[in-house]
């Protein structure tokens, strides 16, 4: 992992800033693998979802997609009429 090569070479070079840089990284990295291996695992054993929208997540998804709705539905009518061309 590039984390702890960095933070050999930090440890070599007496560099403790960077040393701290790095320790804070696979920290975050040990963190984030957790967490996936969470979130797979009760996928699969049909858990609760780890990640799920929030009802503003789920209001601004609808609220895009019918502001699209007419474009969507002119760009459909546009390609029938050039298949009816062709």
């Amino acid at each position: 992992d590039r984390s702890r090569y960095i933070k050999a070479l930090a440890v070599a070079a007496k560099n403790q800033d960077v040393e701290a840089l790095a320790t804070r990284l696979i920290t975050a990295h040990s963190a984030t693998v957790d967490w996936l291996t969470t979130v797979l695992a009760e996928g699969i054993l049909g858990g609760p979802a780890a990640l799920r929208r929030t009802p503003l997540q789920a209001a601004t998804g609808l609220a895009v997609k019918l502001a699209n709705l007419p474009f969507t539905w002119s760009t459909r009518g546009a390609e029938r009429f050039a298949e009816t061309l062709r």
